[in-house]
C-alpha cells in the first residue's frame, strides 16, 4: 500500500480503537491549559528529567506531574505514574473506574494514545524505540512507533522479537516484519483457514507480493479461496463473498470430471498453496491463489463402486488495489478422470484358481 493509504488507515484504526471502547474524552477530561494550577502543589520528591531538564515530580497526594526549568508546572499532578517517552511525550497512568490504565500524553496534557491499556512498554529495536500496548479488556496488542502512531492497522494476540524481526501472531496466522525507518516491512506471512474441515496453510515470502498486500487482504484472499474450494466440492455458494457484483455461480467451476464412470468426489487434502500475479493482454494485473487438491473419487466399473485418489490444480482469480481485494472467478485445471487400470491376476494366482 502507498504512504497516503497507510496514513489514512492508521487514522481510521485510531478512531476504531476509540469507538470500540466507547471513548469520547478517553474516560476523563483534562485541561489543555496546564501552565497554572488552581491550588498550591507541595512537591515532595523530584524524579528523573528529560533532555530539556523538565522534571517529573511527586506531589503530596502521591500523584505525579512535570515541572519545567522555570519551576512552572506544565503537567499537573493528577497521574498515578509518569515516564518520559521522548519528543515531549509521556507514558502516563491513571485509575479509571478502579482500574489502572495506561496511555500517552504530551506536555500540554493532550491525549496522544487512549487510556485503554493495562501496559504500555518501550522496546528497543536496533537503535529505535517502539511501544507495545496491551489492551485491558481483551489482552490484544497494538504496536506504536516513537511518535506514538500505530505501526499497523490491526492488533495481534502475541508479539515476539527475534533477530531484529518482529513476529506477530493471531491464532494460527503469523506475520514476520522487519523494522526499518520507523516502519514495519512484511517479510513473511503464514495464513491459515479451512475448507470442508480440511486445513489450508498459505506461506508467502515474496517481497513484491507482500509489498502490495497487507495482512487483512491476505486473510481475505485465503478465506475466499477456501470458500471456492468448499463450493467446488459441495455446491454451497453461500460462503463466497458477494461484494463483487460479478460473483455468480457461473464464474466458478464445480468439481465434476467429464467421465461416464464418475459418481462423486470428496476433498482429502489441500496443499502447495501459492499466490502470484499475472498480467493479462490488456495490461490488467490480477492475483491468483492456486493449490493442489487431493480428491477421493468414487466411480463405477462393471457394476462395482470403486475409489481412486487424484490430484488437481484449483485456483481463484482476484482483482485488487491498494486497499481492497475481490475474488472474481474460480477454476480447476484439466478436470479429467481415467479409472485405475484393473490389476491383472498373476499366473501363479490363476493356476491356484
Amino acid at each position: 500500500m502507498n504512504k497516503h493509504i497507510k496514513l489514512l488507515v492508521s487514522v481510521l484504526f485510531i478512531v476504531i480503537i476509540m469507538l470500540t471502547f466507547g471513548l469520547t474524552r478517553f474516560y476523563f477530561d483534562v485541561s489543555k491549559n496546564t501552565g497554572t494550577v488552581k491550588e498550591p502543589v507541595e512537591i515532595i520528591k523530584y524524579m528523573n528529567n528529560d533532555s530539556s531538564n523538565n522534571r517529573i515530580f511527586e506531589s503530596d497526594n502521591n500523584l505525579y506531574g512535570i515541572i519545567d526549568t522555570n519551576e512552572r508546572i506544565i503537567v499537573s499532578p493528577q497521574w498515578n505514574s509518569l515516564k518520559f517517552a521522548g519528543n515531549s511525550f509521556c507514558i502516563a497512568s491513571r485509575k479509571i473506574n478502579n482500574q489502572l490504565l495506561f496511555g500517552c500524553i504530551d506536555y500540554e496534557e493532550n491525549i496522544i494514545v487512549p487510556f485503554v491499556y493495562k501496559s504500555l512498554e518501550p522496546r528497543l529495536i536496533g537503535n529505535v524505540t517502539i511501544y507495545i500496548a496491551t489492551v485491558k479488556d481483551d489482552n490484544s496488542i497494538i504496536l506504536y512507533n516513537n511518535s506514538f502512531q500505530p505501526l499497523l492497522n490491526y492488533s495481534c494476540k502475541s508479539v515476539e522479537f527475534k533477530n531484529n524481526n518482529i513476529i506477530l501472531s493471531n491464532n494460527e496466522n503469523t506475520y514476520t516484519y522487519a523494522f526499518a525507518e520507523n516502519n514495519l516491512i512484511l517479510k513473511e506471512a503464514v495464513v491459515c483457514d479451512k475448507a470442508l474441515d480440511t486445513d489450508l496453510r498459505l506461506v508467502s515470502s515474496s517481497r513484491i507480493l507482500l509489498s502490495k498486500l497487507d495482512s487483512a487482504m491476505l486473510e481475505k484472499a485465503l478465506r475466499n479461496f477456501s470458500a471456492y474450494v468448499t463450493y467446488a466440492f459441495s455446491g454451497d455458494f453461500s460462503l463466497i463473498d458477494n461484494s463483487d457484483s460479478n460473483n455468480v455461480p457461473s464464474a466458478y467451476t464445480v468439481f465434476a470430471p467429464q467421465s461416464s464412470v464418475f459418481l462423486t468426489a470428496s476433498l482429502k487434502e489441500v496443499d502447495r498453496i501459492s499466490v502470484y500475479n499475472l498480467k493479462e493482454s490488456d495490461g490488467t494485473q490480477f492475483m491468483y491463489v492456486s493449490a493442489t487438491v487431493t480428491t477421493d473419487i468414487e466411480y463405477s466399473e462393471n457394476e462395482e463402486v470403486l475409489h481412486a485418489q487424484r490430484e488437481y490444480t484449483i485456483k481463484s482469480k482476484f482483482r485488487y488495489s491498494d486497499s481492497t481485494i475481490y475474488m472474481v472467478s474460480g477454476s480447476i485445471d484439466d478436470m479429467s478422470f481415467i479409472p485405475d487400470i484393473p490389476e491383472i491376476p498373476s499366473e501363479e494366482t490363476t493356476q491356484e484358481g
